[in-house]
């Protein structure tokens, strides 16, 4: 895979001989300056990288994706926010990751529905495969249709590339409360979970 539209500014000095030790800025078109700090040993091709705290907005992280060729689907539109991120990379003979990443005041559509005011504060890690997880809140969505929920409350969670988890899913729809233990999706779609309606009479 080749990337373009982005660059590399770095400077380093050698420490014993094979030993190195210095820092970068990785520069995306139209996106974010990413500060960068790395040492690692060019005999071993041992690395520590590590991505210093960066705040970003939404049309910058847009951006950033496209060059890295991620793709957000079609219909999502991610409008408002901000994401700020720190992480640390290690490369021996396999890659690792962990990365803390938070959004903040992010506002985004589907279609006819609508997310406002959205929050999480969650942990990604890469071991061969990608796990996500943390807190996540939604002031309102709106639905196709004019349905309403407010104030969701859940812990997300990403399990593997193919399958995302909502656990302990809580929100206020018509004056009541909605509950699920779990909402996931899979490659299969959808998989059913407990859920529990309170506060109205729903029938």
């Amino acid at each position: 895979r080749t990337w373009t539209g982005l660059d590399l500014d770095a400077e380093y000095r050698v420490i014993g001989g094979t030993d190195i030790k210095g820092r970068a800025t990785l520069m995306f078109d139209d996106g974010p300056n990413l500060p960068i700090m790395f040492s690692g040993n060019t005999e071993t091709n041992q690395f520590d990288i590590t991505l210093r705290r960066t705040s970003i907005n939404m049309q910058e992280l847009i951006n950033m994706l496209g060059i890295a060729q991620v793709e957000i689907p079609d219909p999502v539109r991610l409008t408002d926010g901000r994401i700020d991120f720190e992480g640390r990379i290690s490369i021996e003979e396999a890659i690792t990751a962990r990365m803390d990443i938070t959004g903040t005041d992010i506002d985004a559509s589907l279609l006819k529905s609508h997310a406002d005011d959205a929050k999480f504060s969650i942990s990604a890690a890469y071991d061969d495969t990608v796990s996500v997880m943390g807190p996540v809140s939604v002031e309102t969505v709106g639905l196709a249709g004019g349905v309403e929920l407010t104030d969701i409350k859940a812990d997300g969670q990403i399990v593997d590339t193919d399958t995302y988890r909502l656990n302990e899913l809580s929100a206020s729809l018509c004056g009541g409360q909605l509950r699920r233990n779990r909402l996931q999706y899979t490659e299969d779609g959808l998989v059913e979970a407990t859920r529990e309606l309170y506060g109205r009479d729903f029938r």
